[in-house]
């Protein structure tokens, strides 16, 4: 901060990249270690605070991005409790979350009586996000998160004797909080309260590699209010590139997963999330008009793709005039309003 201080060149940044290196297990803190006492943060620790200010005071970048494990990119964004939320660290496995402000605000705030976007201030569960969290620090336009690769699940003898877990830990609960565990999505309070308790973005990114179909869908309507409805825009990859040296062709990073499995939790994550917009794009209250699937641009994931919306595309029971648009494939998925309140799907490359 000195050196940019005194060259003047504070303006000419506009990126910042934090990343906490693997130190191993970490569990506790470690009072002498000043990077610990610095990005370390549980309520009443307003060390996270500190941290942030001192570096947004002197540079006012447009876009962050945080890399470590789970527990340091909750530490880092200032989530509360994360060191007793996630478990101990046992494996070299780092995560990306990525804060842009797309273009700079004059009046820079999180308040929701000036912008109708933003991150969750008073969450209702356990997940919450600190009110002096850098989350909170910037109105962040878009926010992206990259999981890495979740083979190591596939193939263990849990995996194959109960399935996927119901729940695996990840900063998308403090991301996107539940609203309430009410068993219909009606509020006679409704927007004073989700205002509030939920976290309403124009876009998110999430990138990793065969996550378990329940992983990013796992919040359902009957447990209140669907998170993904006040998100705008959603960018979606799933699965790895296809290239010569994909992960896939790694036999040590596969290990004892069944590819064929891995592919099918993909394909049924977009097979669910087109029900789940076909279910809710009348909703006057549903935010979300737009998907972008970058696994499009594998040739074989997008024939598959075609044919498994052919075949299921039927039971969610479109209106003939707009059944081919619903059981459709492409990269992009809009729903646009026509007159007269009437919506429509279309699907592009």
């Amino acid at each position: 901060m000195t050196f940019l201080q005194k060259r003047g060149l504070q303006k000419c940044v506009a990126s910042l990249v934090v990343f906490r290196p693997w130190t191993g297990s970490q569990a506790s803190c470690d009072p002498t270690d000043t990077w610990q006492r610095l990005t370390r943060h549980c309520l009443g620790v307003p060390l996270s605070r500190e941290f942030w200010h001192s570096i947004l005071s002197v540079i006012d970048c447009q876009r962050i991005i945080l890399m470590g494990s789970c527990i340091d990119l909750a530490r880092l964004a200032g989530c509360s409790d994360a060191d007793a939320y996630f478990p101990t660290i046992t494996e070299e496995h780092y995560q990306l979350l990525e804060l842009d402000r797309n273009t700079p605000i004059k009046t820079d705030t999180s308040s929701r009586r000036d912008v109708d976007f933003g991150l969750a201030t008073k969450a209702t569960g356990t997940c919450k996000i600190a009110p002096d969290s850098l989350l909170h620090l910037r109105r962040w336009q878009h926010i992206g998160l990259n999981e890495g690769s979740f083979l190591h699940l596939y193939g263990t003898a849990r995996w194959s004797e109960r399935g996927p877990p119901a729940h695996i830990l990840s900063i998308l609960d403090y991301l996107f909080p539940r609203c309430c565990g009410q068993v219909t999505t009606t509020h006679g309070h409704r927007f004073l309260h989700t205002i509030n308790a939920m976290s309403f973005m124009d876009s998110f990114s999430y990138t990793a590699i065969f996550p378990p179909m329940d992983h990013l869908l796992r919040l359902k309507a009957t447990l209140g209010i669907n998170p993904l409805q006040h998100v705008r825009k959603l960018d979606l990859q799933l699965a790895p590139v296809a290239a010569e040296n994909s992960i896939v062709l790694d036999q040590a990073r596969v290990g004892n997963a069944d590819l064929a499995e891995c592919w099918e939790h993909v394909q049924a994550t977009y097979l669910k999330l087109r029900g789940l917009l076909f279910q809710k794009y009348e909703d006057v209250e549903w935010r979300l008009r737009e998907v972008v699937c970058q696994d499009d641009a594998n040739a074989n994931f997008r024939a598959d793709m075609q044919v498994r919306f052919n075949a299921f595309g039927d039971s969610w029971n479109p209106p003939v005039v707009v059944a081919d648009e619903w059981k459709a494939w492409g990269k992009t998925w809009k729903i646009v309003d026509l007159a007269d309140d009437f919506r429509v799907l279309t699907v592009g490359q």
